[in-house]
């Protein structure tokens, strides 16, 4: 059976963690991200075909013989695993592949950019959020302990990012397994009844208004904060689909910061960046404005936390990583595609007397 390029899904793996991490691929990780995209794959076509989900998940057999997912071997060096969806050999050709794997794609994207309305979109049947969320899980789950993992599409472009996705699933379970959990709410200021000391917050995602009572120390925040985002930390009750009703037990209110940060405030103390040129990181608010993201075009990184000073502290462990990782090794221990990412850092910044 000839492959579609609609169900193509490529397994980017890159090594990340702690300063003494490898360059190679753990086979662990490899082994659960297949497993986990072959589990959400099939989760996904059992949703498509109409299948009941029970409390517990069982793959039906005519599924897992129906929708299979294939590899084939990477180039020699290369950290890239190819996979597609497809059939058996004498399978009817009318199996609606490229369906299941939009399905797939549109549940990561959803992960990847913290969009809980576009998950639930995805993944339209309730009943299996929990086993998406799962499975994607399991997929993502190991990746970030010893190699970062991106999934791409046929043509290159990502569609998910481990970094991102594990901050985002984890939270889309919390809410799933505890409906009343401490939590964050972000929104804008709707309204303000100084009387009662209660807040309307206005959501993105979903498009909402959340009320909550304040107390009094936090009003001069909220007033300076009347047309921006604010954090409010407490507990969220949810409605019968699962979508944030109202906050109660309010604990604190923070104002947002998405100013971009100097690369040089990042810096171990053995950096320098070359040139008088300041390089910013840019840091924004996800879709749903529930997850800080910072991005540095120049390096290709992306990361995500829950707090900019989270997110802050990543990237200071991030620039440690790849100095030692790649600027310091040896061009024989290598792949291409690594030592050009060698001559990119070491064209921004340079060592100074340790």
């Amino acid at each position: 059976m000839q492959k579609s390029q609609g169900t193509f899904f490529g397994l980017h793996f890159k090594p990340q963690g702690t300063d003494s991490a490898p360059h190679v691929a753990s086979a662990q990780a490899i082994a659960r991200a297949i497993d986990g995209l072959e589990r959400t794959v099939h989760v996904a076509a059992m949703m498509h075909t109409g299948h009941e989900m029970k409390s517990h998940v069982r793959i039906p057999r005519a599924i897992r013989n129906r929708f299979i997912l294939r590899w084939k071997q990477s180039e020699m060096g290369s950290f890239c695993l190819p996979t597609h969806i497809d059939g058996m050999e004498n399978a009817d050709p009318t199996h609606d592949f490229e369906s299941v794997a939009c399905i797939v794609r549109d549940a990561m994207k959803a992960a990847d950019t913290s969009d809980e309305r576009s998950f639930k979109k995805a993944v339209f049947k309730k009943a299996y959020r929990s086993p998406m969320i799962d499975s994607l899980g399991r997929m993502f789950g190991d990746a970030d302990k010893i190699n970062g993992l991106e999934v791409r599409d046929s043509v290159g472009n990502t569609v998910a990012r481990s970094s991102l996705a594990n901050i985002t699933l984890g939270r889309f379970a919390k809410f799933r397994r505890k409906p009343n959990i401490h939590s964050v709410a972000t929104g804008y200021v709707d309204k303000l009844d100084f009387k009662k000391q209660q807040l309307f917050l206005r959501t993105p995602s979903p498009h909402r208004i959340l009320s909550c009572r304040y107390e009094a120390s936090m009003q001069p925040l909220l007033l300076e904060n009347r047309r921006k985002p604010v954090h409010v930390d407490g507990k969220i009750e949810l409605d019968q689909n699962d979508d944030p009703m109202k906050i109660v037990e309010v604990s604190g209110i923070r104002n947002i910061d998405t100013s971009d940060i100097n690369v040089a405030d990042l810096l171990p103390d053995y950096l320098e960046r070359n040139g008088s040129e300041d390089l910013y990181v840019r840091v924004m608010l996800s879709d749903c404005m529930q997850v800080y993201r910072a991005e540095l075009e120049e390096l290709e990184l992306c990361q995500a936390a829950h707090t900019r000073d989270e997110l802050v502290d990543i990237m200071e462990s991030w620039f440690r990583f790849l100095w030692q990782q790649y600027a310091l090794a040896d061009d024989s221990t290598l792949t291409d595609d690594a030592i050009e990412y060698k001559a990119a850092l070491k064209k921004l910044f340079r060592e100074t007397s340790r």
